[in-house]
């Protein structure tokens, strides 16, 4: 029998330990048993939090959603205006891996579609959702003439969230410090604001 009275630290490690192995080794070559271990908790700790691997799975993209949804809350709740708003994603993004690395590596392997389609149908669902969100505000810059307006808002979208996850792909992949991320953020975020950000209005 489980005590009811069982701590979150081992629901947070089981999290940590299955976000690490999942995006190390894919969904499916983990076993429920390499992530007991991993966590060092025993599976009827692991079946108390959650039902099934995949239940573990659908918990992590929910937790990932939700400490990003903290940090967008924190960055960018009191932003004023085109460019403190452009700065305050960045921040978030890099405050993100910084604080959450393990979940950074989770949402990089995840977005490789080896997952279940219910996962999939998450993701997709969330990335519409907020490309919508982000493309709207670029728009309305655009038409105050704040934004330069050759280019889509879909595409400026891209270049300046691609851009941002490319950076912080590539501080995984060459498995730099973190915090080399923000200060790259920073210039990267800079040099867009005086390329794509019209002067005159700034």
């Amino acid at each position: 029998m489980i005590n009811k009275h069982l701590t979150s630290e081992s629901r947070n490690k089981i999290l940590v330990a299955a976000a690490l192995l999942f995006a190390r080794d894919g969904y499916y070559r983990v076993s429920v048993r390499e992530i007991c271990e991993s966590a060092n908790v025993s599976k009827p700790v692991l079946y108390y939090y959650f039902r099934d691997k995949e239940n573990l799975l659908e918990e992590l993209v929910k937790e990932t959603y939700f400490r990003a949804e903290e940090l967008k809350k924190k960055h960018l709740s009191s932003t004023n205006g085109l460019e403190e708003m452009l700065q305050g994603i960045g921040k978030m993004y890099s405050d993100f891996l910084i604080t959450y690395p393990h979940l950074t590596r989770f949402s990089a392997f995840v977005h490789s579609g080896n997952v279940p389609d219910k996962i999939l149908a998450m993701k997709a669902e969330r990335y519409i959702k907020e490309k919508k969100e982000f493309v709207s505000i670029l728009k309305k810059y655009q038409k105050l003439g704040m934004l330069m307006q050759n280019c889509s808002a879909d595409i400026l979208f891209l270049n300046f969230i691609g851009s941002i996850i490319m950076l912080i792909a590539e501080n995984i992949i060459m498995n730099e410090k973190q915090s080399r991320i923000t200060s790259k953020i920073d210039k990267f975020v800079a040099i867009w604001i005086n390329t794509f950000v019209i002067k005159e209005n700034k």
